[in-house]
């Protein structure tokens, strides 16, 4: 065998005598548990039942060809027939194996704990989303997949997720299980068109956005990043795949975004409308600008527009302005509507500001937006 953790029990028949004069392998874990609670480290729990001599036990404890972390290993009792007591342990040269010494008031069967932390048990977290035809429910699949490549076998091992459900699995060595760890359906879904001039150009970007909150049967733990591939029904009763992302940590109460490509039925353009200079000193000066978005909906239903600017620094909103535009060249006419029910502005931080927009059907007509923004105190 490629590797073994046995665990051998040298009997002694006085405490005095320190060489190991008597080798017995012992049976098979009464139970192991991986927990895989944390990122950066496993933590493997074992129990077996050691038949104790009275008197001074040798318990020796191997871990060739495996990733076992030495100085994580603890050893301790779980139940024995009488009092016991860890003398001490001791690590012969040379070699990936260790012993305690144990004294034990009773002879008998005894149930010890033996834990460790081990290396190369990689994991991944990864998503299937399912949208409904109409793009209003969701249904999420959270995947969990655990590789073994530590060296050593795990026999019906309890698997604890720290989310989801836990497992019972055999794995043996350089083997991969994907689980089905949880299932939340009936999710509220959003589709969200985002526009950044900025960072993707003209583009428009769509996303599907889901609330891991109570309301929506979620919020029992945050969702760990992992790829999403993303699904819709169609109308042949499958489901047809519509793109990838990378979700990301999302902690209750917090929106999980998942990126679906780039829109063709919603268009927009923005101008940098008006920028008027405003001197203060020799240095400092203050600009007052109009951007101008010009928005279209192709869609037949009202469709939420998110527009990023980053203007960063100092900087104010002082006015906004919605037209509805019709005709075209000579014909065009533009006339102000109220924006109140349209349009909300969020200032996110010092350097970031969101312009939500919701857009209906826009057949004949386009939807001017002027944001009157002022850049204060620039050099």
């Amino acid at each position: 065998m490629k590797r073994m953790i046995i665990l051998i029990l040298i009997i002694t028949l006085s405490t005095v005598v320190s060489a190991r004069t008597k080798l017995t392998t012992l049976p098979d874990r009464n139970m192991v548990r991986i927990d895989l609670k944390n990122s950066n480290f496993t933590l493997v729990e074992e129990e077996r039942t050691i038949n104790l001599q009275k008197g001074l036990n040798k318990i020796e404890f191997a871990w060739s060809q495996t990733y076992i972390n030495m100085s994580s290993i603890q050893f301790r009792a779980i139940n024995t027939p009488g009092k016991v007591t860890v003398l001490n342990v001791n690590y012969p040269p040379n070699e990936k194996a260790l012993y305690w010494e144990v004294y034990s008031h009773k002879a008998g069967p005894g149930v010890f704990r033996i834990s460790y932390l081990i290396h190369r048990l990689y994991k991944t977290i990864s998503y299937e989303a399912i949208a409904d035809k109409r793009e209003k429910k969701l249904t999420l699949k959270s995947y969990f997949t655990l590789k073994n490549m530590s060296g050593e076998k795990f026999k019906e091992a309890m698997l604890k997720l720290g989310y989801g459900k836990d497992f019972i699995k055999t794995f043996e060595r350089g083997e991969a299980k994907k689980m089905l760890s949880v299932k939340f359906k009936n999710i509220p879904v959003v589709k969200s068109y985002h526009f950044d001039r900025s960072r993707y150009g003209s583009f428009v970007r769509m996303y599907y956005e889901i609330k891991n909150t109570k309301r929506n049967g979620m919020a029992k733990f945050p969702l760990l990043p992992g790829k999403v591939r993303i699904f819709q029904e169609d109308n042949y009763g499958s489901e047809a795949f519509i793109g990838e992302d990378w979700g990301k940590y999302t902690p209750r109460g917090q929106t999980m975004s998942l990126y679906l490509g780039q829109a063709k039925e919603v268009k927009i353009k923005r101008y940098l409308y008006k920028n008027k200079t405003e001197k203060l000193n020799r240095k400092v000066r203050n600009y007052h600008q109009i951007i101008k978005y010009q928005i279209e909906n192709f869609k037949k239903n009202k469709v939420p527009v998110i527009l990023h600017e980053h203007p960063g620094g100092e900087w104010v909103v002082k006015k906004v302005v919605l037209k509805k535009e019709t005709g075209e060249r000579n014909k065009k006419k533009e006339r102000i509507i109220n924006h109140r029910e349209m349009v909300s502005l969020k200032r996110k931080d010092v350097s970031n500001l969101e312009i939500t927009c919701n857009v209906p059907h826009t057949k004949d007509v386009k939807y001017n937006l002027y944001v009157h923004i002022t850049l204060k105190n620039r050099w």
